[in-house]
């Protein structure tokens, strides 16, 4: 049966720069940045482009100012998503939030003026699906998003290690990180490639060992579950998973890459708010 997204999830993703603003006491999310207003002005000069005219600044000033190119831009955001067979539990659970974080996220840097790429962590590298500006394509990413395919095939993270840096550039991985080894030089190069984070999410169904099952990290990890016994076993399982997670944090830790946890038992403006707001991190 094809996704589709509840019918409440476009509100709930256009309410997130009200809820940020009010998390952060800042004027909106289209004026947010890393460091702080994302917007650069100085005076209009002959020559100047006049699509750069910032027409809040001259209501309020009466003189004519211009968004300074590169040092205050809202930045050019790539999510690189994650599709591996894993991402597909039996609740599919986590392919619903990564697809609910892949459009909330994108609607936050369209809603900031920025550029929205999407692309797919291929085999080969990351494969583009789609390219954003503006607030009114909020529509075509969504619909992108919605008719992605299942979930299939292996991880493919360590391909990453392809990516090229760019300046102004904020790169955000939607990932369930089951994949052994951990990917060092995919998250080295996640950490060149621009500001980076990785969403690393979780499925609640997940947390708990299925019957008669052994293998403790999905069916693309190695990790055998050598426990017979109903309750160590689902000791073992959890330790494992924990020690995992505690992995991707050490490993995004050395090389500077910010990480977020995501869980389907909560909602995907949970972990938004979370991340976006003071803190920053799960």
């Amino acid at each position: 049966m094809p996704f589709r997204f509840a019918a409440d999830f476009r509100p709930r993703v256009l309410a997130l720069e009200r809820q940020l603003a009010s998390r952060t006491g800042s004027a909106g999310a289209r004026r947010r940045g890393a460091q702080g207003d994302p917007w650069g002005h100085r005076p209009f000069v002959e020559g100047d482009d006049p699509r750069r005219i910032d027409w809040n600044v001259l209501a309020r000033l009466d003189e004519l100012h211009v968004r300074q190119p590169g040092s205050g831009e809202a930045p050019e955001l790539l999510l690189l998503l994650d599709r591996s067979g894993s991402m597909a539990d039996e609740r599919g659970g986590k392919d619903g939030l990564q697809r609910e974080l892949a459009v909330a996220l994108g609607w936050l840097g369209l809603a900031a003026g920025g550029t929205v790429q999407l692309a797919l962590a291929g085999e080969g590298g990351s494969v583009t699906l789609g390219r954003w500006q503006g607030a009114r394509r909020f529509e075509p990413l969504l619909q992108v998003v919605e008719n992605l395919p299942a979930p299939d095939g292996p991880t493919a993270l360590s391909a990453l290690a392809t990516l090229r840096t760019a300046p102004h550039r904020i790169v955000i991985l939607l990932s369930d990180g089951l994949v052994e080894p951990l990917p060092a030089a995919a998250v080295a190069a996640l950490a060149r490639a621009g500001g980076a984070s990785l969403i690393l999410i979780a499925a609640a169904c997940e947390r708990m060992l299925p019957a008669g099952a052994n293998r403790c990290l999905g069916g693309e990890g190695e990790r055998e579950c050598a426990v017979d016994d109903g309750a160590a076993r689902q000791g073992a399982w959890t330790a494992a998973l924990a020690a995992h997670e505690e992995a991707w944090r050490r490993l995004c830790h050395v090389h500077g890459v910010r990480m977020t946890a995501a869980d389907d038992s909560r909602p995907f403006e949970d972990t938004l708010l979370r991340w976006c707001g003071p803190g920053g991190d799960a």
